[in-house]
């Protein structure tokens, strides 16, 4: 399994002279606050939040990617989210509309420097991100989805069971 492209999109940051900017420095280090609130508190104040989707490479050399929980706590925290493109982030968020996605080290950086000039732009995918995120990706909206589909795996079942024992009753 190969190593995830992650120090790769940071990289190319710290070679961009971004290395020293201080909310840069405490994302290198891991740090991460302590409690809900003050996360949310940290997604939202922050002008750009970095995701990255690699988490390593298949025995082909393809890159395998994972969406993650912070996919859906920036946007939902109303942060503007600057994650690596997958196609399966993109299922649950509509690239350049509501999150806004890179593919290369230099579309990174590109995207850094344009979304740190452009307020209006940057404000305006977060807010219909956090918008998508309340309407389709809430806990409730997870659970129900979840219930809704075991109830009706439970009820496929009950049919097969039935049916197939009424089926088996007109054969004999």
């Amino acid at each position: 399994m190969g190593i995830p492209r992650r120090p790769v999109g940071a990289e190319s940051l710290c070679v961009a002279g971004w290395k020293n900017h201080v909310p840069f420095r405490r994302m290198r280090s891991g740090r991460r606050p302590s409690d809900d609130r003050s996360l949310v508190e940290l997604y939202s104040r922050a002008r750009i939040n970095l995701g990255f989707a690699a988490v390593g490479e298949n025995p082909a050399g393809s890159r395998l990617t994972q969406v993650r929980l912070r996919d859906f706590e920036v946007p939902m925290s109303g942060g503007f989210y600057l994650a690596e493109h997958s196609d399966e982030l993109a299922d649950f968020f509509t690239p350049g509309v509501e999150i806004e996605t890179w593919r290369t080290p230099g579309e990174l950086l590109e995207k850094c420097r344009h979304y740190l000039a452009h307020d209006d732009a940057r404000r305006s995918i977060a807010a219909s991100g956090r918008a998508r995120a309340l309407r389709e990706h809430t806990w409730e909206h997870r659970f129900t989805a979840a219930f809704r589909a075991m109830a009706s795996h439970e009820h496929a079942a009950h049919f097969r069971r039935h049916a197939g024992a009424q089926c088996g009753a007109l054969r004999g």
